[in-house]
């Protein structure tokens, strides 16, 4: 894809986003991300979704009927394209420094253009901080061990623009932790 294309793909999605946020807002949903871009001969607009209950497929559809009407109004894409209302899913890629900014405390994934020192290509850690674009992550050291602490761990800062990506990890037990308590706010509501 060129720049002027990414450039291009940029701003008609920024302007979806825009147009559409307040909609899902006032539906109860976050609107996580908007994607336009061309894959084959097609173009799609990706709009994913995210809620503290989850995404079914009965809520994309929701989202889907609600927002159709505003971008067919507005017009903001000049192709011909396909619309596919999504989840965020389990693991999830954050993009934004909102994204980031949420995932501090939990596990993430990091993806990189080059390998770091050790010949790493990706780490999984512990998101500790992010502060001017800069991550904050704790890994497993393994066989690393700092011999000065005798910790198994070791804090590395990694800048964003290194990334290639940078993803949620899927952890079950925190889940159903989340489930439990949102369940338990829920009873005592009633």
């Amino acid at each position: 894809m060129s720049q002027k294309q990414t450039q291009h793909s940029v701003r008609i999605a920024d302007t979806v986003k825009a147009l559409i946020k307040d909609k899902i807002s006032s539906l109860g949903y976050i609107l996580w991300d908007v994607e336009y871009y061309k894959e084959g001969a097609y173009y799609n607009l990706t709009v994913t979704i995210d809620s503290p209950e989850g995404i079914s497929l009965s809520d994309c559809e929701k989202v889907t009927k609600q927002i159709d009407p505003i971008l067919d109004e507005n017009d903001p894409v000049p192709d011909s394209y396909y619309l596919e209302v999504s989840s965020a899913g389990l693991e999830r890629e954050l993009k934004t420094d909102d994204h980031i900014r949420a995932y501090i405390g939990k596990e993430i994934k990091l993806g990189f253009f080059t390998a770091l020192e050790s010949g790493d290509k990706s780490i999984s850690g512990i998101l500790n901080g992010y502060r001017d674009e800069e991550l904050s992550v704790t890994i497993d050291a393994g066989l690393n061990k700092s011999a000065e602490t005798g910790c198994d761990k070791k804090e590395l800062r990694i800048l964003k623009r290194s990334c290639a990506y940078i993803r949620s990890v899927y952890n079950e037990n925190e889940a159903n932790a989340e489930i439990i308590e949102r369940n338990d706010k829920q009873n005592d509501q009633q």
